[in-house]
Order: structure tokens, then C-alpha cells, then sequence
């Protein structure tokens, strides 16, 4: 019965809550917050997380990789490939790159999807306005981020990819798609 006593969560943050709870659900497996690439890589063949896995743990031939955490689950097996951690970050240091490329048109197009949230607020819903709100300190992280960067990366950045990638999907071991927190794809 709505509005028969005080909440005990504000609506608008159990609003947040759930719409975590649904990006931790986006694809197949379980979530992950572990490791720096920890949802943030997906198979692109059915859907599931990459996890981290290690390789020959008691030798000295120890390594960690990144899989499909599906990858033997069910009759039909996933094929898509392991990933090192070199891998992930040469492929993400192309896209970045790549997308720098494009930063003038990006921060145009950022300006006017900030200025539709804004503008698109109504009075009547303040769980909408803080959601808006959200959306747009996130945009503007992007923004800053990506202003910061100097026209060419060299080096990885685990704070430059947790602020602008949303997530990876792996098809091969260099067919590796970036979409970032703005929603481009490289």
C-alpha cells in the first residue's frame, strides 16, 4: 500500500539500487566485481561474463587469463576465446585512441544529449530529476575524462577505463568491441 507509512530506503535511491541490480544482470552468468575487467567483458557468442581464471596455479608456469564464464556449461561449448591481460589492454588502448580521434564530434554530441536531460525534467517526478541528475554527473565524468586525454595513449590507465568503458565484447583474440559509458562502439 503505497503511501500508507514513511519509506524506510528514499525512493530515489532504491530507484539506483535496482537499476545496479539490473546492469549486474546484463548477460548470462554470474556478476563479478573482482579484478579491474570484472563485468566489464562479455562473450560475444552467448552473452556471459569473462572471468578470471588461473592457469596451472601450482606450477611455475602460473598465469591468469580471461574466459567466457560459460565456456564449458551445456551441450554446445562457447568458443570464443581466453584473453590475456596484455590483450585487453592493447585492443582497449586502440579504441580509446581511436575514439580521441573522434573527441570533437563526441563532446558536440554529449553537450546536446546533457542539455535534453536537463531540459527534460518535469517538475511532478523527482525520482526522474535525480535520476537525470545521475545520468548527467556520468556524462560529465565522460566529458572531463576524455578532455583530459592527451590526443594519443600510450600507457594503460585502470581509472581512464573503469570512467569510460560500460563494458567489452570478445569475439576473437583482436575482434575485441569497446562500448563506451556515452554508448559509442569501437
Amino acid at each position: 500500500m503505497e503511501g500508507a507509512h514513511e519509506a524506510i530506503i528514499d525512493p530515489a535511491v532504491f530507484d539506483m539500487v535496482q537499476a545496479e541490480r539490473k546492469a549486474r544482470k546484463r548477460g548470462k552468468g554470474a556478476y563479478s566485481g573482482k579484478g579491474k575487467f570484472g563485468i566489464r567483458i562479455k562473450c560475444g557468442e552467448c552473452g556471459a561474463w569473462y572471468g578470471a581464471k588461473t592457469w596451472h596455479s601450482t606450477s611455475k608456469y602460473r598465469r591468469t587469463v580471461y574466459q567466457c564464464n560459460q565456456k564449458w556449461e551445456g551441450d554446445k561449448k562457447c568458443g570464443t576465446p581466453h584473453l590475456t591481460e596484455e590483450t585487453i589492454k592493447r585492443e582497449y588502448l586502440k579504441a580509446v585512441n581511436k575514439l580521441l580521434g573522434n573527441r570533437e564530434e563526441i563532446f558536440a554530441n554529449l553537450r546536446e544529449i546533457r542539455a535534453e536531460l536537463f531540459d527534460g525534467i518535469s517538475l511532478e517526478a523527482e525520482r526522474t530529476a535525480l535520476q537525470s541528475e545521475l545520468a548527467v554527473v556520468k556524462l560529465d565524468n565522460f566529458i572531463r575524462e576524455l578532455a583530459k586525454q592527451p590526443d594519443l595513449i600510450t600507457e594503460w590507465d585502470e581509472r581512464l577505463w573503469v570512467t569510460l568503458i560500460d563494458h567489452a565484447t570478445a569475439y576473437t583474440h583482436t575482434d575485441l568491441r569497446f562500448t563506451f559509458k556515452d554508448g559509442t562502439q569501437i
